[in-house]
């Protein structure tokens, strides 16, 4: 369990907008997060900028001007702040960065949110091992024709797994199978084409929503859904 695929867009694109060539002053991070010593990351860090951030899948990726590549997976409790000069944080930070400017960014979350250091061909080899990612411009409908072949389970189960697709929260699942009228305790391997490329359309409108959303689904999507409010996804 993760934080969902749109959320991770947006949280990178609020990554990018606040840490884009801002001076690194002061690092603290949490040891239990992190798959090198605490003095070696936290040195890695310290008077560096970042250059260059984006996504992959469910991995942001962030390369400081010394070339040195970070690598953060949300867990499902992960949430990323712009904290002002002097404000008080109540949640445990697994990151904070304070900038010349007195300003903090944290990155919180749960055991499973994690934050590797990798050079440039282990972050190649780990992108190749990544599950297809439901918001990229190429994505075909092939995940979704595994999924039907081999998955043992209600589509509903299959589309939280990522082992076809990356990043789709159980709420959304649901939302998306609303939309596209599926039952979601069908099993995978009875659907047909047709409800493939329903869910395929259903999956990239929700999502889409999602994103503009800054992630939340603040309404439901399909005209099958009553349930308003169910699906509140707290994006700060």
């Amino acid at each position: 369990m993760y934080t969902g695929i749109a959320e991770v867009e947006v949280y990178t694109k609020k990554i990018r907008e606040t840490l884009f060539y801002k001076k690194i002053v002061d690092v603290k991070v949490n040891e239990a997060n992190i798959n090198i010593e605490k003095d070696i990351f936290e040195n890695a860090l310290k008077g560096q900028m970042f250059i260059y951030i984006n996504r992959k899948s469910d991995i942001i990726n962030l390369t400081t001007g010394n070339a040195v590549n970070f690598m953060i997976r949300l867990g499902y409790q992960g949430r990323a702040y712009l904290a002002a000069k002097d404000e008080s944080f109540d949640q445990e930070a697994i990151l904070m960065l304070e900038f010349l400017d007195g300003k903090r960014f944290y990155i919180t979350g749960d055991q499973q949110t994690h934050i590797e250091i990798v050079d440039e061909q282990e972050r190649k080899k780990y992108y190749e091992t990544l599950s297809p990612d439901p918001l990229a411009k190429d994505l075909t409908i092939e995940p979704l024709n595994k999924m039907m072949m081999n998955f043992e389970g209600s589509i509903l189960d299959a589309l939280s797994n990522t082992d076809y697709l990356v990043g789709i929260d159980p709420q959304y699942a649901k939302e998306i199978l609303l939309a596209a009228e599926i039952d979601p305790e069908k099993s995978a391997g009875d659907l047909n084409m047709k409800e493939a490329n329903q869910i395929f359309v259903a999956m990239q409108t929700v999502l889409q929503s999602a994103l503009a959303s800054d992630g939340k689904i603040k309404e439901p999507y399909s005209k099958n859904d009553q349930r308003t409010g169910r699906y509140q996804l707290q994006a700060k």
